[in-house]
């Protein structure tokens, strides 16, 4: 008689890496009237990628993304007005990301979690799918 165990198979974590992020959503300081259009406190999204020994801090900006390497930040305090929220996934690294799209903070962080749902536009709605709220 087989007995088959209950242990899943390692050829469904091929190709996976587990990826641990926390998410800062930050209301707009420069252009205050973003405030007006999203929804206050969600105007930007900013990542802090924790790797072994060191975190990774990107910024995306429409001109640029900014970043910077630190030392383990250990415990990381918000800013007036930030919210928080610490993402721990387990992504496909060989799936393709959308090579079409506006080009913005949360479609960057969009692809560093490994989401790829194309109706996400705003921080707001990014934040919503993450908290599972």
């Amino acid at each position: 008689m087989l007995y088959r165990t209950k242990t899943p198979s390692l050829l469904r974590e091929v190709g996976k890496e587990r990826v641990k992020v926390t998410l800062i959503f930050a209301p707009a300081k420069k252009y205050r009237w973003l405030n007006y259009i999203l929804k206050p406190g969600f105007a930007h999204v900013r990542a802090v990628v924790h790797l072994d020994g060191v975190d990774v801090l990107i910024d995306p900006r429409v001109a640029y993304t900014s970043i910077h390497c630190y030392p383990t930040l250990g415990k990381i305090e918000p800013n007036e007005g930030e919210t928080l929220v610490y993402v721990d996934r387990l992504i496909d690294i060989y799936k393709m990301r959308r090579l079409c799209g506006p080009l913005n903070c949360v479609e960057t962080v969009k692809g560093l979690i490994g989401l790829s749902k194309p109706l996400i536009f705003t921080p707001y709605q990014l934040y919503k799918e993450v908290t599972h709220g």
